[in-house]
C-alpha cells in the first residue's frame, strides 16, 4: 500500500512535540538526535536520526514525514515560524545555533552562487557588450544595479555592501569577515 504524506507545512507540529519528546534525545550543541526509546516499526535504541544524505532530516510519525530542523526549533522556542533556517546552509547542521526563524523572502537572501552562472560570486554578471561586470541586488522584488566593474573582485565587494545594508544578518556574503 502506498502512503501519501501530507506536505510538511501543512502539518501540525505541535501534535509531534510530545511523540518526540518521548522517543527522542536532542544535543542542542551537536544538532544530533538520537532514539532513546522503540516504536513499532523503528530504529533501534542508540541510533542517530538522519544517517548519511544530503537532504532535511526528516522523522517519521503516523504516516507523516516532519523535517527534524523545525521539531527542534519549536522544543526549543515554543513556536514556529515561516520558515527555519539553517545559517550555514547544511540542512543536516541541526544545532541550536544553526537554526533561526525568518520569513521566505529572508530565507532567499541565504542562497549560494547559482552553478553555471558567468561569475563565481552572488550579484555579479558578465556584461558582454560592454566587457565589464555588473553588480546588483534584489529589494523588494527589484532589481537595483550598483554599477559595472572592470574587475569581478570589485563588483562582487559593491554586492556585500549593499547585502548588508539591505539584509542586515540574512546576507550571504562572497567575503565574510574571519570569524
Amino acid at each position: 500500500m502506498y502512503v501519501v504524506s501530507m506536505p510538511s507545512d501543512l502539518l501540525d507540529y505541535n501534535s509531534i512535540l510530545p511523540y518526540f519528546n518521548d522517543h527522542f534525545s536532542y544535543d542542542d550543541e551537536s544538532g544530533s538526535c538520537t532514539r532513546i526509546k522503540v516504536s513499532r516499526g523503528s530504529s533501534p535504541v542508540g541510533s542517530v536520526v538522519g544517517g548519511s544524505g544530503s537532504s532535511h532530516i526528516k522523522i517519521s510519525h503516523n504516516r507523516n514525514f516532519y523535517l527534524l530542523h523545525r521539531i527542534i526549533f519549536l522544543k526549543l522556542h515554543g513556536h514556529l515560524p515561516q520558515i527555519v533556517d539553517h545559517i550555514n546552509r547544511n540542512c543536516r547542521d541541526n544545532s541550536a545555533s544553526n537554526l533561526r526563524g525568518g520569513s521566505k523572502t529572508e530565507n532567499n537572501y541565504n542562497v549560494s552562487s547559482q552553478e553555471g552562472s558567468s561569475s563565481k560570486y552572488l550579484g555579479v554578471t558578465w556584461d558582454k557588450s560592454r566587457g565589464k561586470w555588473i553588480s546588483g541586488i534584489k529589494v523588494n522584488y527589484k532589481r537595483v544595479n550598483l554599477g559595472r566593474f572592470n574587475d569581478e573582485k570589485e563588483a562582487a565587494k559593491a554586492y556585500d555592501k549593499a547585502a548588508i545594508m539591505y539584509r542586515g544578518e540574512w546576507c550571504n556574503l562572497n567575503f565574510p569577515p574571519a570569524p
